[in-house]
């Protein structure tokens, strides 16, 4: 007779967050309950906001761009949004946190790199001009005019 063994599966362990890249100071809307973006979870409160500003001035754009490999090969990159403003513009959002005041070395060449790639300067949007929906949509007006 053929012993047969058995494997128990460890349970799995509850969601940690509803974003992976939530910045650990954010205070967001507990009434605020973010949908996909364009099929895709968003990976934060602020990409959410953004995606809903956007939508609502009609403006065009792609989410979760991948460059080069994206996050699975070396030197690959995604962009946050690409919008069209016409021109593709690229938009990367940053988290006051994760990104700090200053860009570092490799995110400078990320971002130079964007601009080679689309001819257009990348416009970041920070965490801080993102606290609530309707600066969200104030950020949006002012730096992607129509």
């Amino acid at each position: 007779m053929t012993d047969i063994q058995y494997t128990l599966k460890k349970p799995k362990a509850a969601a940690q967050s509803t974003f992976a890249n939530q910045s650990p100071g954010d205070i967001s809307n507990p009434n605020e309950t973010p949908g996909l973006i364009q099929g895709i979870p968003p990976n934060s409160i602020q990409e959410w906001r953004v995606a809903q500003a956007l939508n609502k001035r009609d403006i065009d754009y792609i989410y979760q761009v991948e460059i080069d490999g994206g996050r699975n090969k070396r030197g690959g990159i995604v962009l946050d949004f690409l919008v069209y403003t016409p021109f593709a513009q690229p938009v990367p959002v940053h988290g006051d946190y994760w990104h700090q005041d200053e860009l570092s070395e490799e995110e400078k060449l990320e971002l130079k790199r964007l601009e080679e790639i689309y001819g257009r300067e990348p416009i970041i949007l920070w965490e801080h001009e993102l606290t609530d929906q309707t600066h969200a949509d104030q950020t949006i007006a002012e730096k992607l005019p129509l």
